[in-house]
């Protein structure tokens, strides 16, 4: 029998190697604010999910790896890693999108926020819901 693989054969190994996966690049001082943004607790989810990712491919992980272990498509984590590999930690950012602007200032969102947070509601006999009543 010959022992030559078939082609096949060849072609599913070359399959399961892929393209070698390059480690980024990222600096002593990248990765103390990647590690920053991980340790917020009360950080966007989506900034957090984005250090990981990046942290990933600065150990060796492929997309693939990546994605499969934070639930993400692999397209998500290529991404990441391309926007931080052309702008660094401030390109994980969200870039700016078009439409109406916001009429609420990001001030206002906060305070709302952190009365949400920090006070207890009343409770409404007239509507008998609880609510934040001035």
């Amino acid at each position: 029998m010959d022992s030559t693989p078939r082609t096949w054969e060849v072609a599913e190994v070359a399959r399961k190697m892929g393209r070698p996966v390059i480690p980024l690049q990222v600096s002593s001082e990248e990765r103390r604010q990647l590690n920053a943004m991980l340790s917020k607790r009360k950080g966007a989810k989506d900034q957090h999910l984005r250090a990981k990712i990046v942290l990933a491919c600065a150990e060796g992980q492929s997309s693939n790896e990546i994605a499969q272990r934070l639930g993400v498509n692999p397209n998500t984590a290529k991404k990441w890693r391309r926007r931080f590999d052309e702008y660094g930690v401030a390109g994980l950012e969200d870039a700016h999108r078009s439409g109406r602007p916001r009429k609420v200032t990001e001030e206002k969102v906060q305070e709302v926020v952190n009365r949400v947070r920090n006070e207890k509601p009343r409770f409404c006999l007239k509507s008998g819901f609880a609510m934040f009543v001035p």
